[in-house]
């Protein structure tokens, strides 16, 4: 049974966590048969391994990019992840994501730019950046 079928499934987890007629250890639960709630326990781990397989799987094909992703500092990720959306981005859509002043982005986005980082586009009011094509496999 499907993960998200068997989460939907709430008669099923009901019946599988009623475990005898006493909520009570001592009145007859602690001799309950449990084996439904065993086989619904072990039932939602086997989906489970079967989705981590399956994505496992669909990873083989991407390549790693693991060392490139180590030269980026956090910052930089969060504004890698930016560029899957658009080509360009401005200097308060960095700000905005990285929760820094526009002059500070200024700042940062210079050593970027000298860095290889970014490419910058434009002058003042018009200015925007580019993602250098070192770092484009990364998207």
């Amino acid at each position: 049974m499907c993960l998200l079928v068997r989460a939907k499934n709430l008669t099923a987890y009901y019946e599988s966590i009623s475990v005898g007629d006493s909520h009570n250890y001592y009145m007859g639960r602690a001799e309950a048969d449990i084996s439904h709630w065993v086989e619904y326990f072990c039932g939602g781990m086997a989906d489970s391994f079967s989705h981590v397989q399956s994505q496992a799987e669909q990873m083989k094909s991407i390549p790693d990019q693991s060392s490139l992703l180590r030269e980026l500092d956090q910052r930089q990720k969060l504004v890698l992840a930016l560029f899957r959306n658009s080509r360009f981005l401005s200097t308060g859509e960095i700000a905005k994501i990285l929760g820094i002043q526009p002059r500070a982005t200024l700042n940062l986005c210079k050593s970027w730019v000298e860095s290889g980082f970014l490419l910058q586009e434009g002058e003042r009011r018009g200015r925007r950046y580019e993602l250098a094509s070192k770092w484009l496999e990364l998207l």
